[in-house]
């Protein structure tokens, strides 16, 4: 599995409502910033947050305003994570 790759988080971002709204909830990466994403690059798993479908296409279609809203839900989604257990720091090389 490489770097970019989570299966497992992303199986847990599912079980998750939607950030906006509450809904039932996918997994949207985050685009546009950081370098994170581009012309045919996904962001890593780890940074992605559970969006309905409305919301999810909602921040691909419409203006800037709304996809920066990206970055609160993705701290929320991260905290959620270390509270959940489901990210982990290990100071082991390669853990």
């Amino acid at each position: 599995m490489s770097a970019r790759k989570n299966p497992k988080y992303l199986d847990w971002v599912r079980t998750l409502r939607c950030v906006e709204c509450g809904g039932r909830a996918e997994p949207h990466h985050f685009i546009g910033e950081f370098g994170l994403s581009g012309v045919g690059i996904t962001a890593p798993d780890m940074f992605s947050m559970p969006l309905c479908r409305k919301h999810h296409r909602e921040i691909h279609d419409h203006d800037e305003g709304w996809r920066t809203l990206q970055r609160e839900y993705l701290i929320r989604t991260i905290i959620r994570g270390f509270e959940s257990g489901r990210i982990i720091i290990s100071d082991q090389e390669g853990a």
